[in-house]
């Protein structure tokens, strides 16, 4: 089986092309893929003069860069063949390509031309993360698959991104180049069930319990800031440029490092810590930052003490986490084999370190994306496109106008 997967949630463009063949599944999920092609075009220094992303520039973007990244990665698949005038697309298919596409004129002028030059690549599925996200960026991404698959007359898939970022952890640390260089097949983590997951992005934190395959229940999240929110908003209180959570872990790493003793004033809560509840709120920790912050700048202590402030404010984070995580392995009536460890924030090496040391000591299993593969990306959802298909089988396809953005996507929904 193999999926083109397109990737545009938020200030990422990134598109895949897998394979996975029956004879791999196995123990409830696949022992192997192979990477056909895969790109990804990142809109981060595009955004950090906003401290953030911004949602109109993000669409502007993907309009922008999703047929250069289709032909990049075909390219890559040896699937870009070119074609002679007679073989380009039926009038009618180009009157239904700009119904879809029109609302991105633009991008219906770029595949028109792409249409006219290239052909039907050797692909069984389309597979599009159509949410949760940012909702301009998301309905490029969507209406560029259903192009796709209407013009290519192939089924559709969705994806939902978070479950997308649970698969990311089922890859080994890999060169992506030399795997599609050298056509090797990518050997997959093996993760035993039940497992227990912990999503930390700039949108989500989130505990999910998963039997099996699909089989999602969300045990706790957060009320307010996700964790990823948190760590740009502290970033900024303290000066520091966008992303900030890179930002926030160099200084803390720093101050770690350097052997200095954290000023005793340098103290912030570990909000809903105490609770009996599996759930997380993060805005008032922010809004201690501020208040420290607002203080350090009066006594002229600010720019010295930075590097303290963000070593105690991950520390806040990394305590309110583990407890979190202890309650819910205690309030599990089957017992997780596996701790899963995902979102943009999984690269962050405090947590990655602390969680692993965690899973030790409750004799779990602990996997984590590999670093380049933390962040959004096609390869993690397109793995979720195979296993979907996989148990889902025909009905994991979807009727091409019933596919629409879905910003808020919660995961286990149909």
């Amino acid at each position: 089986m193999r999926i083109l997967n397109i990737e545009s949630t938020c200030d990422e463009t990134a598109i895949s092309i897998t394979e996975t063949n029956e004879s791999d599944w196995g123990g409830a999920q696949f022992s192997k893929i192979k990477i056909l092609g895969d790109t990804l075009n990142s809109q981060a220094a595009l955004h950090a003069e906003f401290g953030g992303v911004y949602p109109s520039l993000a669409k502007r973007e993907h309009i922008k860069n999703l047929v250069p990244a289709l032909e990049f990665a075909l390219a890559q698949a040896r699937m870009l063949y070119r074609i002679s005038p007679e073989q380009k697309i039926e009038k009618e298919k180009i009157a239904e390509l700009a119904k879809i596409l029109e609302r991105e004129k633009e991008l219906f002028a770029r595949l028109i031309l792409f249409f006219a030059q290239y052909g039907r690549p050797n692909i069984d599925a389309i597979s599009i993360v159509s949410g949760p996200g940012l909702a301009p960026a998301l309905w490029v991404g969507v209406n560029f698959a259903r192009a796709l698959a209407m013009a290519w007359d192939l089924p559709i898939l969705e994806v939902n991104h978070m479950e997308g970022h649970i698969y990311s952890s089922f890859f080994p640390d890999f060169d992506i180049d030399s795997a599609i260089k050298n056509e090797e097949e990518v050997t997959l983590n093996k993760i035993q069930y039940p497992a227990l997951t912990l999503l930390l992005s700039g949108g989500h934190t989130e505990i999910v319990y998963i039997k099996e395959p699909l089989n999602y229940k969300k045990l706790g999240q957060t009320l307010d800031d996700a964790v990823g929110e948190a760590y740009d908003k502290v970033a900024r209180l303290l000066g520091l440029s966008y992303p900030g959570g890179p930002e926030i872990s160099r200084l803390s790493d720093n101050f770690e490092k350097s052997g200095r003793k954290k000023p005793e004033d340098i103290k912030l809560p570990r909000p809903k810590i105490q609770d009996y509840d599996l759930d997380f709120s993060f805005s008032g920790l922010k809004t201690a930052v501020l208040r420290l912050a607002q203080k350090l700048e009066e006594e002229k202590r600010l720019e010295k003490e930075k590097e303290a402030v963000a070593y105690e404010f991950e520390l806040a984070v990394q305590d309110v986490i583990l407890t979190k995580l202890k309650k819910a392995l205690e309030a599990l009536e089957e017992p997780a084999k596996s701790l899963l460890f995902a979102g943009g924030v999984s690269a962050n090496r405090r947590l990655r370190d602390a969680l692993e040391k965690f899973a030790k000591e409750n004799k779990l299993s602990f996997f984590k994306p590999p670093l380049k593969l933390s962040g959004d990306n096609a390869l993690m959802s397109a793995l979720a496109a195979h296993i979907r298909l996989k148990v889902l089988n025909s009905k994991a396809y979807r009727n091409i106008e019933d596919i629409e953005a879905r910003s808020n996507w919660a995961l286990g929904e149909d």
